[in-house]
């Protein structure tokens, strides 16, 4: 029976072990190829296997043996000791193909698997490795590379394929992939973007209405997708969980506690000490939420596949489970470069069989079918089901595709190579992503928090120079109009705009300093006067809701309560030197710290 996608790993055989499945016959054509004498007579039935592993396995031998093997013969060597020592051959063969590692590419597609199964003929025959489970041989040799099974490295080999030298013809890397229209994985457009949605949602001040479902509309996805660097295609989608990225910007400001929903109604919170920080830590914040959070879940997200009942919006502990494992692999590409699509995909089959689904035995419902897998799902690939080495390219692979297509490549992990119908053709981990696999460090420009200077005209036009950090955006998108985005940001300073920061609880007095803070300059003196006379305009006519009136006899008496650090916060304003306004429901404890200072306050019934 030809090894399955998703069996049982079978256990690790000893060196001794694997020569109890040979036929005699192969153990004579590797003594003969080694020019190794076999103890005991000729009889198959007398060879003494505990002596005969001693000759082939000492190591001076197994050295000997190692010499002179060409580069496919290294190639599959390596990417067995990778996998432990062990792997199905048909998925070994796949990825060695399409990682380059077999020349032949451009010929036609038999000719590289006959390059393969010589390579793999030549190993079996020098007893560097064996089938540790083989399908029926039927008419052909043990040798033959041909079969459909599982190949493993003797223990013995193992440490010696770490330790043994190659010449430089053996050691040539696979050709590298060359990327033709590359999309470069771009932290800081996702960050910019993640800041836009929330001061999108920040200006509305009544929030955003949410449907029945808990999902935005697509007249209210409409505005949001126009404010940001990169637009989702919104035609033909019918909710926004089909809106991909913009989806996802959403439900991740959520997790990061940016955003919140209060009455089927989505607000935006004071996320001012999460804009100040590095684009870096920002988006290790992000990476980190995605990672281990169930906000998003995959299977929502498959190309290709179709499953029944619909999977709910939270994801399984088995999904963060495979983007984890998903995560592994890409760790250990992440210093190869470029990788086609069909090779990571390839890979992934070899060395994470189990992917998504958890193994499992012989006889057992069908993991594609709901009584068959952990998410009482069924997955029913477009187009039907070919075979099972295929059906993993489509359901798992699918899912591997949404992690890499999605999550990754949004917050930067990823480079992207498409083909001419913009198809994803290859994968690069880019240097952000080896920072959060921990395989690098981080961009020295993404660790800054510095802002570039801000620059200010008496025409009340202020232009940001870069870098354009988060913070500086997110003050003056508080108290400027924006005119324009780019690699600068042109803003002008209207009334309209300062009072609507002035009623957010500020002063002129403190804008005014923070502006020449950022400009490390005085305002213009024109300036300066307007914003002044425009706080002094609006402060002319107030409403309060919730406050009471506080009046004392002696100025001396008001006077004390603000200069003490404990109460001067339970007094809103002061209205002449004997009266001020309180909160209303600070009452109680200005009360008693009144009676503590030795005088009786009279209360008045409100009005």
């Amino acid at each position: 029976m030809a090894m399955l996608p998703g069996f049982l790993k079978m256990k690790p055989l000893t060196d001794l072990e694997l020569l109890r499945g040979v036929p005699s016959g192969h153990l004579r054509d590797i003594a003969e190829m080694r020019r190794l004498t076999l103890p005991g007579p000729a009889s198959a039935g007398s060879l003494d296997l505990e002596e005969i592993a001693r000759r082939f396995f000492h190591e001076p031998s197994l050295r000997e043996a190692l010499r002179g093997l060409s580069q496919p013969q290294w190639a599959i060597l390596r990417e067995l000791a990778r996998c432990g020592g062990q792997a199905p051959n048909f998925d070994l063969r796949a990825y060695l193909i399409a990682a380059g590692w077999i020349p032949g590419s451009g010929r036609a597609p038999d000719a590289q698997i006959n390059l393969y199964e010589l390579a793999l003929n030549r190993l079996l025959g020098l007893g560097l490795v064996f089938w540790g489970r083989l399908d029926a041989l039927g008419s052909r040799e043990y040798a033959s590379g041909a079969h459909e099974g599982v190949l493993a490295v003797p223990p013995a080999v193992l440490p010696l394929l770490a330790t043994t030298d190659q010449t430089s013809q053996e050691a040539e890397a696979a050709p590298l992939w060359q990327p033709r229209a590359p999309r470069f994985g771009s932290a800081e457009r996702f960050q910019r973007d993640l800041y836009l949605y929330w001061n999108v949602v920040r200006e509305q001040s009544a929030g955003l209405p949410l449907l029945a479902t808990g999902q935005l509309s697509k007249a209210v996805l409409r505005p949001l997708n126009a404010a940001l660097g990169v637009k989702t295609e919104l035609d033909g989608i019918r909710t926004e969980q089909e809106a991909g990225r913009l989806y996802f910007l959403r439900l991740l400001a959520q997790a990061l506690g940016l955003l919140e929903m209060r009455s089927e109604t989505l607000y935006a919170v004071d996320a001012s000490a999460f804009f100040v920080q590095s684009l870096a830590e920002r988006t290790r914040r992000s990476f980190t939420a995605w990672l281990a959070g169930v906000f998003w879940n995959e299977l929502l997200h498959l190309p290709g596949v179709t499953l029944r009942p619909t999977p709910p919006e939270s994801a399984h502990p088995e999904v963060l489970r495979a983007r984890r494992a998903a995560l592994a692999l890409l760790g250990d590409e992440a210093a190869a470069g470029w990788i086609s699509r069909s090779a990571l995909l390839a890979l992934a089959r070899l060395r994470q069989p189990h992917l998504l689904f958890p193994a499992r035995a012989k006889g057992q419902v069908d993991r594609y079918l709901a009584g068959g897998n952990v998410f009482g799902l069924d997955f029913r690939p477009r187009g039907g089901w070919i075979s099972p080495h295929e059906n993993w390219l489509r359901v798992e692979g699918a899912f591997l595709a949404a992690v890499l297509d999605g999550p990754l490549a949004w917050l930067g992990a990823l480079d992207v190579d498409d083909t001419p119908d913009g198809e994803t053709a290859a994968y690069c981990v880019s240097a952000v992503g080896r920072a959060l696999l921990g395989k690098g460090d981080w961009p020295p420009a993404l660790t800054e928090t510095e802002s570039g200077r801000l620059v200010i005209q008496p025409n009340f036009e202020a232009l940001a120079l870069p870098p354009l950090r988060e913070s500086l955006l997110c003050f003056l998108d508080q108290c400027a109009e924006r005119q324009s985005l780019d690699q600068v940001a042109l803003y002008h300073l209207t009334r309209e705009r300062w009072l609507r920061a002035l009623r957010a609880g500020t002063s002129a007095a403190n804008l005014i300093e923070r502006l020449e803070q950022m400009a490390a300059a005085p305002l213009p003196q024109n300036m300066r006067y307007s914003l002044l006379e425009w706080e002094r305009q609006a402060q002319r006519i107030r409403l309060y809701r919730g406050v009471a009136l506080l009046e004392v006899q002696d100025a001396a008496l008001l006077d004390s309560l603000l200069a003490d650090a404990a109460l001067a916060t339970l007094i809103l304003r002061r209205l002449t030197p004997t009266a001020a306004l309180v909160d209303r429901q600070q009452l109680p404890r200005l009360y008693r710290a009144l009676l503590g200072r030795g005088h009786l306050p009279q209360r008045m019934p409100p009005l």
